[in-house]
Parts: C-alpha cells; structure tokens; sequence
C-alpha cells in the first residue's frame, strides 16, 4: 500500500511537469486537445478500475447475444426481476466491444452482477425492453435527483443528511454506471449509438436502469416513498441532466451550486488526494471504488469532479477559453471547465423551461454552509431553515410535520459536514494565487450564458417558511444595491407553486455593483427574468468564492 501511495504521488509529479512544458510550447488549441487527450484515458482508466473492483468477486460469467435465444433469456430475466423471482442486480458497469470490427459492428454491453453472477447484455435493447417493463409497473416511490456545480460539496452534504436523518429515503449515491454512460455519450463511436436525435437510446437507458436502481433498494424506502439519486459530480450534469429531466419530468430535482473559485479550490483538495481520502467523515476509494450501503458502486470524486466531459460551445471565441485555460495548470483548467459545464447545462434547461418543464429546487450552498458576510448570503445565519426547506422539497412533505427527530438529524449531518468542510478549508489555505483567481473568473464570465444573456430565469431558493419554487419579484432597487434591499413581493408571488407539494421558493433578482452595467431592468409579461446586461444570470451574487 506505500508503494502504491508513492507511485500514485509520482505519477502526479510527472504529470505535472508534462503539464508544464506544454504550456510553454504548445499553443492554447493545441494544448486543449493535449489536454483532453488525457482527461479521455483518466476517464477510461476509471471506469474500468471500477467495473474491474465490482466484479472481482463473481465466480461465474453469463454473456447474452443479442439474437433469437439472446432476447428470450433477457425477457425471462426482466421478467423475474420484476416479479421479484430474482435477486435485482447491481449495474457494475459498461463495457465497448468491436470497435475496430466492420462485420460486427460496435456493441455496448452492459455489465450486471446478480449474487456472484456476473451478466453481460447488449445495453441499447436490453435498457428498451426493460424500460418498456417499467412503464407497464406501477410504483408508489418518488425518485429524487441532484445534480452538482461545486466540486462535490453539495451531493457530499446530500448523501450525509439523507442517510443519517432517518426520513425514510433510500440513496443511491454516484452510481459509476451514470459515469460511465455519460463518457459514452461523448467519444465515438458510442456517441452515435447514443445520440438523443437519432434514436433517443438514451433517453430509454437512463430510464430503464434509474428505474432498476431505484427498485433495487424498494426495501429501504420508508415513510417518505423517495429514493434519491446524487449524480456522479459536476462533470457528468451537462451528460445526464437533460435526459433525467426528459424521462422524469414529475419527480424532483435538485441543483447544488456553490461560486466557481470556492469549487476550484475544493476540487484542488479532491484532486491532490492519492489512494483514499476521507472525505467528510467517510472514505472513498479513488482508483477502485467502493461498495456503498446500498451496493451501489461509488466513481473516483476525484475523476467526476475535476474531469471535463462536455465540450462548452457557449464560449465566444472559444479561442479566448483556449488562452485564458493555458494560463492555468491543467487541474485548475479541468475543474473550472467541468463546474461551467454543469451550470451551462442548468442554463439551458432554463432557458427552454417552458418546453422542457425544469422547475427544480436550486440550492446555494452558501445558505446551508452558514456563510453569512459574503454576498449574497445575507447577514443572518439560515442554514436551519435552507435546511428545512431542502428536507420538505427532498420527502415532498411541505403540506405535513416531517416525523420526530428528522430535522435534528438532519441537523447534526449539516454540522458534520460545515465542521469538516471548514477544516480542510483551513489545511488548503492558500491553494489558489491572486493572479489564478483572477483567471477563474474571467473564464467563467467567458460563458456567454453569465453576463450577456438577457432572459436567465433566477430562481435560486430564498430561506423562508413559506417557500415555493418561482415567485416573480419586482425590483425597485437599482444595480448597486445589495440583493434584495428594496424589493418588493409581487401579488403573484404566492400563487405560483405555492400549491405543489414538490416545490421550493421564491426567488429574488439579485444584482451587483458594476460600472459597466445598465441601471435600466427589463419589465413586463416576463417579470420572472432579468436583463443579463444588470444581474448575473447564474449565482447571481458571486463567481469568485472570495
């Protein structure tokens, strides 16, 4: 194990000095591709570390073809896990065969494991039958997903309350096979396979195995009839999101942002760790992954939150995002890349909410972590009742007394986390120059999508005991006040969502100081948006962390 420690700490070093000589010969598009070169074979490594840790222990191999007996012995086998014959299977994996072979063609496999068994199956019409299996199966349980922009603080923070409040939610946390799909989805050939305009595999995919997922742990869901998905970090969000909310309109979402220099920072810490970290109280395994309660196996954070997997295209040059990312070593590049990913994926959805219906519960972590004094947070702690209002979205329990002792367990997860969170804030101190800061933010008002955008929905949850997901505000301050001083409730403010079981709060425009911004606000039928010329159209009061 030391000698595993001290070649992984190697490995990094010469890595680093790669890194290095690149930036000074290589030009920015040059040293883009370099670098993603090597982002795909991190990603590759992991996955197969992964799939390799979670099968190790079968004894036996089954493989199912797909032709006449192939597709009788996967509906026998859809069958009898639906009916509860069978054990349901963990999804280990995926694995990519015949690439390289024009007779066969390219073939996903997925990757199940049933007791000791190890199962493999065509991916695209195995998922097929098996979410056409579920849409005929009725089912009680609520699903909950949370996606993530702060380098793995906010799916950390959910994992923790969720299984020690005892609200009767079961967690399915970073499941690697969402990890491994949205890699898929990325290179080719595996792309086209893929692809949402052709085929909408998958669309299908991820509904059939989320749907598996959620029923194999159908016996750790209590009162609260919710099982909660966290997604495998920031890099996975622009991969996944659109099709979670596509497949699973009417159950809830939740997006946990924090600012794009506190996210870098932390994903530094995530990064430099080698072997196992403990991570809030809990260790992760890094190259192998790990078995959660639940059997779900948990992706490298090291990998999901530093490691770009989309392309931005909202980058105008993306010759501009090429320089400004040459200047930063190739962790700090890949981390802000993989956090702006995650928040360009939020903004669309957004902006195209009245065709795709995204009204999810989007949570600042400055709320909860009790940062009061930064801007934005406002000047009291209210992180009990972000909190609260987290809980009653997550167990759709807003109308209803949440069962004795929740909250204060709840509670007590917060605390742990906020404790070791700022300890390692502490240890990391200074892990960021001035000049790196400054990069950060330039790259992240790069994004078209942030400043210049003149329709971005702000609907980041206020803390509040009345809470609901949108409430139109009128503004009456101009852009050099503080968020929030001098706005007034609209008279819709409580008719929008104030009914929905589901839902969260209002949101406040929110604006900065600027010199180079307009005084003037857009009014009118869309009083629910703000002119991106005066407020920031995501994380309204801050990118910087400071």
């Amino acid at each position: 194990q030391a000698h595993a420690f001290m070649f992984s700490i190697l490995i990094i070093m010469i890595e680093r000095m790669f890194d290095i000589l690149h930036r000074y010969t290589l030009s920015p598009e040059s040293l883009r591709l370099k670098r993603r070169e090597n982002q795909v074979l991190i990603l590759e490594r992991a996955t197969q570390d992964t799939v390799s840790s979670q099968i190790s222990a079968c004894s036996t191999k089954t493989e199912i073809k797909e032709d006449e007996q192939g597709n009788q012995q996967m509906a026998t086998l859809i069958r009898d896990i639906i009916d509860g014959k069978v054990n349901t299977p963990s999804i280990a994996g995926m694995k990519v065969s015949g690439v390289n072979t024009e007779e066969q063609g390219t073939i996903i496999h997925l990757i199940l494991k049933q007791n000791q068994e190890e199962i493999h199956v065509p991916l695209v019409k195995f998922a097929n039958e098996l979410s056409k299996a579920f849409e005929e199966t009725l089912t009680s349980t609520a699903l909950c997903f949370v996606a993530d922009a702060s380098s793995g603080l906010g799916t950390e923070m959910v994992a923790r309350i969720v299984n020690d409040c005892n609200a009767g939610m079961a967690l399915i946390e970073e499941p690697a096979w969402m990890t491994h799909l949205a890699h898929l989805t990325q290179t080719e050939p595996t792309r086209t396979i893929l692809s949402l305009d052709k085929h909408r595999n998958l669309h299908k995919i991820v509904f059939g195995l989320c749907r598996l997922d959620a029923y194999r742990v159908r016996s750790q869901v209590g009162e609260s009839r919710t099982v909660v998905f966290t997604l495998p970090g920031q890099s996975c969000t622009a991969c996944l999101l659109p099709a979670l909310q596509k497949m699973f309109p009417c159950e809830r979402h939740v997006f946990m942002y924090d600012g794009g220099i506190d996210s870098v920072s932390r994903g530094l810490r995530v990064s430099n760790d080698t072997g196992t970290n403990t991570n809030h109280g809990r260790k992760r395994k890094f190259m192998e992954g790990e078995d959660t309660m639940n059997g779900s196996l948990l992706m490298p954070r090291r990998v999901t939150a530093t490691t770009p997997m989309a392309q931005l295209t909202a980058i105008t040059p993306v010759s501009k995002f090429d320089v400004l990312k040459a200047k930063l070593s190739h962790d700090r590049a890949g981390i802000i890349e993989a956090w702006m990913s995650s928040v360009d994926a939020f903004l669309k959805l957004k902006h195209a909410e009245k065709k795709t219906g995204y009204i999810p519960f989007v949570c600042r972590l400055g709320f909860l972590m009790a940062q009061v004094g930064k801007l934005g947070n406002g000047t009291a702690d209210l992180s009990e009742l972000a909190l609260v209002n987290l809980l009653q979205y997550m167990t759709g329990s807003r109308s209803r007394a949440m069962k004795e002792g929740v909250v204060e367990n709840a509670r007590n997860a917060l605390v742990s986390v906020q404790d070791a969170e700022l300890d390692e804030q502490a240890k990391a101190l200074g892990n960021l120059s001035v000049v790196e800061r400054e990069v950060i933010e330039e790259c992240a008002f790069a994004h078209r999508g942030i400043l210049i955008e003149n329709k971005t929905l702000m609907d980041t949850v206020q803390p509040k005991a009345d809470w609901s997901l949108k409430a139109a505000k009128k503004l009456t301050s101009c852009a050099c006040c503080m968020p929030g001083e001098g706005d007034e409730d609209s008279d819709d403010e409580d008719a929008v969502g104030s009914g929905d079981e589901n839902g969260a709060s209002a949101s406040k425009k929110q604006s900065r100081k600027s010199k180079s911004f307009s005084t003037t606000f857009t009014t009118g039928p869309s009083s629910g948006y703000v002119d991106g010329k005066t407020t920031f159209a995501f994380d309204p009061s801050k990118f910087t962390g400071m």
